[in-house]
């Protein structure tokens, strides 16, 4: 072989080993770069999840004090009316407005609640969605029960009681769903993934 062919044979070689580096160089950047990007992505759901769930936790919690505060100026409403005379008409008409400022302020609340539900739904996952809608629902349902105990006791209508004991039942449906939410909220939080809820 002569020096010329082997100079050639030496370039080609020494050109094919810089391409076959450099593909490979090219290969383990873009790798690089798509798995940089897929944590980076993680990184933000996670941080965007975790502020909704927070700001959910937050309005369920204020319209679920709303709510028992209603409710006590329902029942203070119920005994002043009880009692029917001029001094206990002022008092329950400070107790009727009181309980409707504070259903008004749960209306509200449970509102905001049901944008960040519907945010909850976009960000999933899906097994969290469909604890979040059973909070709001309860939330609701809660709502319009001391909603129409308010409009009984101001017409003086007995069912009040029964609409107390109703919405009794409801907060303690309240209170599961909402445990289980948080529950399952911090789960999603610390990377955990979540079983879809038997229907």
């Amino acid at each position: 072989m002569d020096q010329g062919m082997a100079a050639v044979l030496g370039a080609a070689v020494g050109v094919v080993g810089t391409l076959g580096a450099s593909g490979l160089t090219y290969l383990g950047v873009r790798q690089q770069t798509r798995a940089t990007g897929q944590i980076e992505y993680a990184k933000a759901v996670w941080t965007e999840r975790a502020e909704l769930y927070a700001t959910f936790i937050d309005e369920v919690e204020e319209a679920h004090h709303a709510l028992i505060h209603g409710r006590a100026s329902i029942s203070a409403l119920r005994s002043a009316l009880s009692g029917r005379s001029n001094e206990t008409s002022q008092e329950a008409v400070d107790e009727a407005e009181e309980a409707l400022a504070s259903l008004r302020e749960a209306k509200d609340l449970i509102r905001a609640a049901y944008k960040c539900a519907s945010r909850i739904r976009v960000l999933g996952p899906q097994a969290l969605v469909d604890i979040t809608t059973d909070v709001v629902q309860a939330l609701n349902g809660r709502l319009g029960t001391l909603s129409r105990s308010l409009g009984a006791a101001e017409q003086g209508a007995e069912p009040v009681g029964r609409f107390l004991e109703e919405e009794r039942e409801q907060a303690s449906s309240f209170t599961e769903a909402f445990g289980g939410f948080t529950a399952r909220a911090a789960h999603v939080i610390e990377g955990h993934e979540l079983p879809r809820r038997a229907e």
